[in-house]
């Protein structure tokens, strides 16, 4: 029998938890749940921190003489970025209006580009982003571990 490690005892229950959290809310107490997800709400600042904790950990990661050195630095990036889209830059942190185009094209106006891939319609820019997006998670999460395998 393989002996269970305690540190993935605590991140699957820390993801039972916050899973199971959201469903009662959402169930039971939809202020509660409008609260924690909403734009500008508590959710959205817990999700800032929590990327940016992440980046912090994974450039010091980074920093550290190891074999997954480029795997961090690719981490921080990406958390950079997440957690940058959160705050929409700084747009409301630092109460600069949004430039023209993400005006006109953004869904809420803001200066982000994660918000071109939500609503109803179509358009070249937001299908590009989707199929970039999709083509970096199937080539991260399936074609290199598949060529690691193989020695490529």
């Amino acid at each position: 029998m393989t002996r269970v490690k305690s540190h993935h005892i605590i991140v699957h229950g820390l993801f039972a938890g916050v899973v199971c959290a959201y469903f009662v809310m959402a169930v039971r107490y939809p202020m509660a749940y409008i609260w924690a997800t909403y734009e500008d709400a508590i959710g959205e600042w817990v999700q800032y921190w929590a990327f940016f904790v992440a980046l912090v950990l994974s450039a010091r990661l980074m920093s550290l003489r190891s074999g997954y050195r480029v795997f961090f630095g690719l981490l921080a990036a990406s958390c950079f970025y997440v957690a940058m889209e959160e705050i929409s830059w700084g747009q409301r942190v630092f109460g600069f209006t949004s430039p023209s185009f993400f005006k006109d094209h953004n869904l809420q106006g803001e200066t982000n580009l994660h918000n071109f891939l939500t609503g109803p319609y179509t358009t070249v820019l937001k299908d590009g982003i989707t199929y970039a997006l999709a083509a970096g998670l199937v080539g991260y999460g399936l074609l290199y571990p598949l060529g690691l395998r193989r020695g490529w």
